[in-house]
């Protein structure tokens, strides 16, 4: 109970970072002196930071047990939604941003591997909770975060998440303290396949066909999502709609990923490949982005409810982390690669969205640069029915050599 109690106190904080700073930009741009440009700053922030986050966190997880680290990513993030809010200029608000993703970035990376660990029966149950909570914090700022600002000043709306990550390292401090001898019981086991141990299991991981495809489809999926948080309240906002009623949306978006993480992950652990659950989801993408470009914005909720679909394949990639490994030290170093190359990947799809309008003054290469990003998640469906294990596919590699 208390290592689930912990995990789903962690996913609270893993989008809360980015949700509870995108609807306050306008109004601390006007505090801090920065236009509507620097949203394409603060839209690449967290694919960009997340994905260093992963790398470190793969180096850091060698000489650190998961559950310690993850103490330390939320003591850090703590840190930075604190100090982020004391903040008097945008380099500092970048820099304590960074920060602060950075912890979740590290955290996000601990979790896939936590579940394979401790719940090894029931992994996903676990990851449905996870998911659900990983929504429920991104999906809270928007609604209240403006108005909050109004009441309070937008300095103390955006510190106060800090309680959240405070309570999660917290509770991986006491997971820490009193299951040290169960942490020393299951590393005894024999928990990595015949693809080798774990430093073999790093060396060889590029090599896998199947965590590259996963990589290539986490990259293009997140860049949209990020794309969406980002952007999406502006582009509401310049269609004559107010702050808050953009915030909404954003929330409407992240509420429908929330219901396909009551039942997606469960259904991803049953199905033999997701690469019918990809399709659909490009179907739908497609469906809510042409929809939301060319008809009147009287329908709008509706839009987004289809584009909130489509974006919820974000849901079944971070299970199939677990589905592309089969042990504790498989899951971690399939969850550091997919999220950490990835994350790099995901930098061009919010980059570029506000460049590229930047550029032409209008959003048609906007739309060209989100169809490739859909056309790139089409093309990882296919390969992805024929999908292995990371341990499984660095074994016949080893195999291979010896031979």
């Amino acid at each position: 109970m208390l290592v689930s109690c912990a995990i789903l106190a962690t996913a609270l904080n893993l989008r809360l970072a980015v949700t509870a700073l995108s609807p306050l930009l306008r109004s601390i741009g006007g505090e801090l002196h920065f236009g509507l440009a620097t949203v394409s700053l603060f839209a690449m922030l967290p694919p960009a930071t997340f994905a260093v986050a992963a790398m470190l966190a793969l180096l850091l997880t060698r000489h650190v047990g998961l559950e310690v680290l993850s103490a330390a990513a939320m003591i850090v993030t703590a840190a930075g939604q604190v100090l982020r809010a004391t903040t008097t200029n945008l380099s500092g608000l970048v820099l304590l941003t960074i920060l602060t993703l950075a912890g979740a970035g590290v955290a996000a990376v601990t979790i896939p591997p936590l579940i394979r660990k401790y719940f090894p029966a029931s992994i996903g149950r676990l990851s449905s909770g996870y998911l659900v909570a990983f929504h429920v914090g991104a999906l809270v700022p928007p609604l209240v975060v403006v108005g909050a600002a109004r009441a309070v000043g937008w300095r103390l709306a955006l510190g106060m998440w800090a309680v959240v990550a405070a309570v999660a390292a917290v509770l991986w401090l006491v997971v820490s303290l009193r299951s040290r001898s169960n942490t020393r019981a299951l590393e005894r086991e024999p928990s990595v396949a015949p693809g080798g141990d774990r430093a073999q299991l790093g060396r060889h991981v590029w090599r896998s066909r199947s965590v590259w495809n996963l990589t290539l489809l986490f990259g293009a999926v997140s860049g949209d999502v990020f794309l969406l948080f980002s952007w999406l309240p502006t582009l509401v906002v310049s269609d004559g709609f107010s702050a808050s009623y953009g915030g909404a949306m954003v929330a409407l978006l992240i509420t429908v990923s929330l219901v396909v993480a009551l039942f997606a992950p469960s259904l991803v652990m049953r199905l033999p490949h997701a690469a019918g659950l990809i399709g659909v989801s490009v179907v739908l993408s497609a469906t809510g982005w042409i929809c939301f470009a060319l008809v009147p914005r009287t329908a709008m909720p509706l839009w987004i409810v289809v584009l909130g679909a489509g974006s919820s394949l974000v849901v079944v990639v971070q299970t199939m982390i677990n589905t592309h490994a089969s042990t504790p030290e498989g899951a971690t170093i399939t969850s550091a690669f997919v999220q950490g190359v990835g994350g790099l990947i995901a930098v061009i799809a919010p980059l570029g969205f506000g460049l590229l309008h930047g550029l032409t003054g209008g959003w048609t290469a906007s739309a060209v640069l989100i169809a490739v990003s859909l056309a790139v998640v089409a093309a990882t469906a296919v390969r992805e029915r024929r999908h292995r294990t990371l341990e499984e596919e660095v074994a016949a590699f080893v195999s291979d050599v010896v031979e």
